[in-house]
């Protein structure tokens, strides 16, 4: 099972209005980057930047979260082998939510 999602680096380029965008490509500035993400208030919401700041970082470290989940359900399968039920909630919890993100039903 592979991930259909834009590769790594993904970054954050901030700007004065407020808005975000994440960016992927080895260089936010340059022409060939991919605005994978654009998230921005008006002035009426600028009070919540510090959250849409946060907000952009939960989405620029996405990629990482999803091989790390990878990562997890590889060494849990491993491990379950070896487990006298075979249960692991660490592993159903990263099997879930990988299969979430690979088979999205939208």
């Amino acid at each position: 099972m592979s991930s259909k999602h834009t590769p790594e680096p993904w970054s954050i380029k901030a700007f004065e209005s407020g808005s975000f965008y994440i960016v992927a490509g080895t260089d936010p500035d340059h022409l060939d980057s991919m605005v994978v993400a654009c998230l921005s208030v008006n002035e009426a919401q600028k009070h919540q930047a510090e959250e849409l700041r946060a907000n952009a970082r939960l989405l620029v470290n996405a990629p990482k979260m999803y091989e790390a989940l990878k990562e997890i359900q590889k060494i849990q399968k491993d491990q379950a082998m070896f487990s006298p039920s075979g249960k692991s909630v660490s592993l159903s919890i990263a099997t879930k939510v990988l299969e979430e993100i690979d088979n999205p039903k939208d």
